[in-house]
């Protein structure tokens, strides 16, 4: 990719801003499949918001037994005195 302004993001096959820059201008290397777009200063990459994908059920499952596992260790170690 040729970089010109030094700012810009990077975006996949979907279209899905997948990551922001801020580069020297110049030619930098780019993955197939991936294009670039440049925008003029820091101030407008910093209206760009990166593409977060939604959590699969798998990862919310792991979320919430996390979040169980902690609240009884806390109860348990607040009960021995030790928190």
């Amino acid at each position: 990719m040729e970089i010109k302004t030094g700012f810009g993001y990077i975006k996949d096959s979907s279209d899905n801003i997948v990551a922001k820059y801020d580069l020297p201008a110049g030619t930098h290397p780019l993955k197939e499949g991936f294009s670039f777009v440049e925008v003029e200063t820091r101030d407008d990459l910093k209206n760009i918001s990166v593409y977060v994908p939604p959590k699969t059920p798998d990862e919310i499952l792991e979320g919430k037994i996390q979040a169980e596992i902690r609240s009884l260790a806390v109860a348990s170690l607040t009960s021995k005195g030790k928190l």
